[in-house]
């Protein structure tokens, strides 16, 4: 009986994350679930790993590539999307904007930009896209 009921709370915590987070892909939505029960969903020591959780996350739910981000675009979904991704690496995984700025191809002040213009945007609930960060 007890594993019924840790499925249901599973299936309801799955339900629940793709709804208010607009994930449609399970695997995504799966491994979010996942490191969430874990409490891995930032592996400092697996930066590498880390990194392709952050931007497998930010590029399902804005609907962009990772080519995309690493582009010169300055679309605005892709331009929000960057933000986001930087944001994430020196929130969540502590990284200098040097080296977030490398990820996406961008130098240390387009980097420092990004995490200011992110961290408005939520102080004014502004963000274009919500996500399980």
């Amino acid at each position: 009986m007890e594993i019924k009921k840790k499925e249901k709370e599973y299936a309801e915590l799955i339900n629940f994350v793709q709804q208010k987070y607009g994930i449609n892909n399970f695997e995504t939505t799966d491994e979010i679930v996942q490191n969430y029960l874990s409490g891995t969903l930032f592996d400092i020591d697996n930066i590498e790993t880390s990194i392709e959780r952050i931007f497998a996350l930010v590029c399902d739910r804005y609907g962009v590539t990772k080519d995309s981000i690493k582009s010169k675009s300055r679309k605005l979904g892709v331009t929000e999307a960057r933000q986001m991704i930087v944001y994430q690496l020196m929130t969540g995984l502590k990284l200098s904007s040097l080296k977030a700025a490398k990820v996406v191809n961008r130098d240390h002040s387009t980097a420092l930009y990004a995490k200011e213009v992110i961290e408005n945007r939520i102080a004014t609930n502004q963000l274009l896209i919500d996500l399980p960060f």
